[in-house]
């Protein structure tokens, strides 16, 4: 977990410094993505990330299809006697994660997907699932949430209930899109949320267009 986090942190410090990075930082997350930068406002509070507004897309959390007690378990044993081996996970072959009928085969045909992640992966972002389920993630900058109404990987029911029950925060927007699926940025109509986050953002730090 420390490492993730370093990391993530590591990124930030590099693009500020050694890229002389002054204006404000805006992070675009996305599925298990957006579990790390949540992973970090729990765990670390007092080591802020050095960033002005977040976007969420389509947060790996409250998943349609639910591990057991037995899977959580056993994944968890794994994970400490053999954090390298590999376990399935289910449905990178089959899921459509987009509308755009084109991107799916793409994904489908790549020789770099796979199905198989490192147990101690595997166990990391279920410990990290569940403690988001029952934690309120208290936001100090503005975050915007948006999620396909169409998802079928993690339902946007689930994901309403959350932002309801357990996010804070004095400027959080969740922003649904019907007709769309898991991944916003590669779906049809994707021009329509590239514009509204830019628009969002625009409004955020009061940027005007030329």
């Amino acid at each position: 977990m420390d490492a993730l986090l370093d990391d993530l942190e590591y990124v930030i410090k590099y693009i500020r410094k050694e890229l002389h990075f002054i204006i404000p930082l805006v992070i675009y997350a996305h599925g298990t993505g957006c579990i790390s930068c949540l992973a970090h406002i729990l765990q670390r509070p007092k080591s802020r990330l050095d960033c002005q507004a977040m976007i969420l897309s389509t947060p790996s959390i409250c998943l349609k299809e639910r591990p057991t007690a037995f899977k959580f378990l056993a994944s968890r044993v794994v994970s400490s006697l053999a954090p390298s081996f590999r376990l399935s996970v289910s449905g990178n072959y089959t899921n459509e994660y987009t509308t755009d009928k084109e991107t799916v085969e793409a994904y489908r045909n790549d020789p770099l997907v796979h199905d198989e992640w490192p147990a101690q992966t595997v166990w990391l972002f279920l410990k990290l699932g569940k403690l988001l389920e029952t934690t309120v993630v208290q936001f100090t900058v503005p975050v915007m949430i948006q999620h396909g109404a169409d998802d079928n990987i993690t339902p946007i029911e689930t994901i309403q209930k959350w932002v309801q029950e357990r996010v804070k925060g004095d400027d959080v927007m969740l922003k649904k899109w019907p007709g769309h699926n898991h991944e916003l940025h590669n779906d049809i109509d994707r021009e329509d949320v590239f514009n509204h986050i830019l628009e969002w953002i625009e409004k955020r730090f009061n940027i005007e267009k030329n």
